[in-house]
């Protein structure tokens, strides 16, 4: 029930949302919703099962959409808790906080400001 709402809610704010889920060895390990807009790119949601985090996985398909971003020139943001363990990853990365949105601190990667 809680995938399907969530899905409704990203179907519903942001139409033009790709859900792609995340497989190793054939083995379904994460999701990813992600929306390409004309200015950015938008990490909607990125989640990997908690057996298969930290061993870089998360940092390459980071990496692949940061790729993206250099390549088309559009900047790359994602809506984060404070408290979420992955936002280490997001500052290396050369995430930077521009605004706050309720509990979610809004990041973006600019390719020019890394």
């Amino acid at each position: 029930m809680q995938f399907t709402a969530q899905k409704q809610h990203y179907e519903e704010f942001y139409p033009n949302c790709k859900f792609l889920v995340i497989e190793l060895a054939g083995e379904r390990i994460g999701r990813l919703y992600i929306d390409r807009g004309d200015e950015d790119i938008e990490i909607v949601d990125i989640a990997l099962l908690p057996q298969v985090r930290g061993r870089g996985i998360g940092r390459m398909l980071l990496e692949e959409i940061l790729a993206e971003g250099r390549a088309t020139s559009k900047a790359v943001t994602i809506s984060v808790e404070p408290f979420n363990p992955a936002r280490h990853l997001y500052n290396r990365l050369g995430f930077r906080h521009v605004d706050t949105n309720g509990v979610y601190h809004l990041l973006e990667w600019r390719a020019n400001a890394t």
